[in-house]
C-alpha cells in the first residue's frame, strides 16, 4: 500500500501507526475502520537501467493508443457523412447524427 491510497483520515492513521498494535477506529463516509500493521516494508527506488524496458513499454503502448485514436477519428470523419441510414435504424454513426446520441428518427 501507498500513501495516499486511503482516505485521507484513514490514511494518516496507517501511516503513523507503530506495528503489531490495534488500532482505534477510524471513522470515514464509508463507516469505520480498525486495522493492524503487520510489518512495514521499506520503500525502493529502480535505477533508470531497471526501469527502462518498464518505460519503453509505457511509450509503446501510449503510441499505439494514440495513433489508434488518430485512426478511429479519420475514419469517422471521413464516412459518417456518406453513411446514410434507413428509418427505424438510425445510430450515431449515421449522416447528420451527432457523434455520440442515438435515436430512432429517420435520417
Amino acid at each position: 500500500m501507498y500513501s495516499g491510497e486511503l482516505t485521507p483520515a484513514v490514511n494518516a492513521k496507517v501511516f503513523a501507526a507503530p506495528v503489531g498494535v490495534l488500532s482505534a477506529p477510524v471513522k470515514t463516509a464509508f463507516g469505520y475502520y480498525i486495522f493492524t500493521i503487520d510489518k512495514i516494508i521499506a520503500a525502493k527506488t529502480q535505477t533508470l537501467a531497471q526501469a527502462s524496458a518498464a518505460i519503453r513499454t509505457q511509450i509503446s503502448q501510449t503510441q499505439v493508443s494514440a495513433a489508434e485514436n488518430a485512426l478511429q477519428s479519420q475514419v469517422q470523419k471521413k464516412w459518417q457523412p456518406r453513411t446514410s441510414c434507413r428509418s427505424g435504424y438510425v445510430v450515431s454513426d449515421c449522416a447528420g447524427q451527432a457523434t455520440g446520441s442515438t435515436g430512432a428518427s429517420g435520417a
